[in-house]
């Protein structure tokens, strides 16, 4: 029979387990959460990818570069894109095989974008996520 004491030892212990970053379950959504406060950032795109994360990063006004974990599928325009390797500014080419229909004016480290995002946890911490991007094309 348990007394009160290890009753409380054992769900602290469990919250412990539950919560520690190390430990925590991952809580990174596969879309975006309904009702969820939703941010926008504006600058330079300069990352697009990742392995096991997928991964967007811009380079503020001010020179601050910003990371946002994406969820996919992810919109840019409002259109879904597939590509592991898209056009940057030292090699402006797309690749055939994994962008071909990437849009021809959007290249890393030259295109102004607004990341649309909100904070959600990942892997324990709490981080922005994004799942929409809009082109700022000048007029």
């Amino acid at each position: 029979m348990h007394t009160k004491k290890t009753t409380v030892v054992i769900i602290l212990f469990a919250i412990l387990f539950s919560t520690h970053p190390l430990i925590a379950r991952d809580e990174f959504p596969n879309r975006r959460p309904k009702k969820v406060r939703l941010y926008c950032d504006t600058g330079i795109f300069i990352h697009y990818g990742g392995n096991k994360w997928l991964t967007t990063e811009i380079k503020l006004n001010n020179g601050e570069k910003r990371h946002y974990f994406r969820v996919s599928p992810d919109y840019i325009d409002g259109k879904y894109y597939f590509c592991d390797f898209p056009p940057r500014v030292d090699k402006p080419e797309r690749d055939s095989i994994f962008c071909e229909d990437w849009p021809s004016d959007v290249v890393l480290g030259k295109t102004r974008v607004r990341v649309v995002y909100w904070w959600g946890r990942v892997q324990g911490h709490r981080d922005r996520i994004s799942d929409e991007i809009h082109v700022l094309r000048e007029k």
